[in-house]
């Protein structure tokens, strides 16, 4: 993990979770929250928060049904949207205490991204929600949707192969 105060000058900081990979990061106007987990062995997912960026606590939280993990979170709509293993869905008003819960997304999602009204992930497909938990699918795709964002009244996805797609 690095951190930096100006994008120039970066200081190494310790996770404490060697074998782990840190996925995604966001930050809520007052606390950072990080997602990951152990790649190779069944393990619970990991996530990380801190107010400053230099001290890490660690929340350990279990996805029923197997090794994956969230590959990403995003602070929109005043609550952390931590997504990654299909079928689960982690949301936290607070970065401390999370909720993981059955999503209707069921397959592997990589990216995530807010409007202001509405997430939109993508990973195998493209997928809408109006509050992180209930998905509904939109776009098939031919390859695998790696980034997402919105800006200037349309989304930009970006993905494997290199694939760029834009909604209307």
């Amino acid at each position: 993990m690095l951190t930096s105060p100006d994008g120039v000058v970066w200081t190494l900081r310790a996770s404490g979770l060697l074998g782990w990979d840190l996925e995604g990061v966001a930050w809520s106007g007052t606390r950072f929250s990080v997602v990951g987990g152990a790649q190779y062995q069944p393990a619970s997912n990991t996530i990380l928060t801190s107010v400053d960026g230099a001290t890490w606590m660690q929340q350990t939280v279990t996805v029923p049904g197997g090794a994956q993990y969230f590959l990403n979170v995003l602070w929109a709509d005043s609550k952390f949207v931590a997504i990654g293993p299909p079928a689960e869905v982690a949301i936290s008003s607070d970065g401390l205490t999370w909720q993981v819960g059955p999503s209707s997304n069921d397959l592997l999602q990589y990216a995530i991204s807010w409007t202001g009204s509405n997430f939109v992930s993508g990973g195998f497909d493209i997928d809408t929600s109006p509050d992180g938990i209930t998905w509904t699918r939109t776009v098939p795709t031919s390859t695998t949707i790696l980034g997402i964002v919105w800006g200037k009244d349309k989304y930009v996805a970006v993905g494997g192969g290199g694939v760029i797609t834009t909604s209307p």
